[in-house]
């Protein structure tokens, strides 16, 4: 019948529409990626130049003071040429705020609204820290937005070494992988 014609036509002009905007999502998603690694060989070649400062930075409620704290603190200890931005609170900014009155390298942003602010945060960012204490099973499998949030914002990212999370940024080859429990390998990392 005529009204099974138009159904047809309408559900097949559907599955062109849904095909062309799933092609346009894959090829800006691909484009983001791209745009990510390519941020990440700049950094490298960055960090070989001594005066060129490199900006670390952990985006949201602060937890992990065994990690993403031991992380700054190395910063701001033995690398004075770096950076280390913290964006955000939790109960335990004051660690936070003993760190920036520690180390002039370590600063403090404050809470900020996501998702308006994170554009320009992660603007003054060149790669973002989020390697979690893998001690745990839900640390070890989380997926967390920070993933996304650095793909979104051509951000390299660093997380922990045994996480879903590095699988996922290695397959995608967007950050790195740390062991965030030690500080030799923390150490060792920033010097290469």
């Amino acid at each position: 019948s005529e009204a099974q014609a138009v159904l047809a036509a309408a559900k097949s002009e559907a599955e062109l529409i849904k095909s062309d905007a799933e092609k346009q999502a894959i090829a800006d998603s691909e484009l983001l990626l791209s745009m990510t690694k390519d941020k990440a060989q700049d950094i490298i070649r960055k960090a070989k130049e001594f005066n060129n400062r490199i900006t670390f930075a952990y985006v949201g409620a602060f937890r992990y003071p065994n990690t993403i704290f031991r992380f700054a603190r190395i910063i701001g200890e033995y690398f004075p040429q770096y950076e280390y931005h913290f964006y955000g609170n939790s109960p335990l900014t004051p660690l936070v705020l003993e760190l920036t009155n520690k180390y002039s390298n370590i600063k403090y942003f404050g809470v900020f609204k996501s998702p308006e602010d994170l554009q320009n945060i992660y603007s003054n960012v060149d790669i973002v820290t989020a390697c979690y204490d893998n001690t745990g099973l839900n640390e070890q499998i989380a997926e967390p937005n920070k993933l996304y949030e650095a793909i979104c914002f051509c951000c390299p990212i660093i997380v922990s070494e045994g996480t879903f999370i590095a699988n996922k940024v290695k397959s995608l080859g967007i950050g790195y992988i740390i062991n965030p429990n030690d500080d030799e390998s923390i150490i060792k990392f920033l010097k290469n």
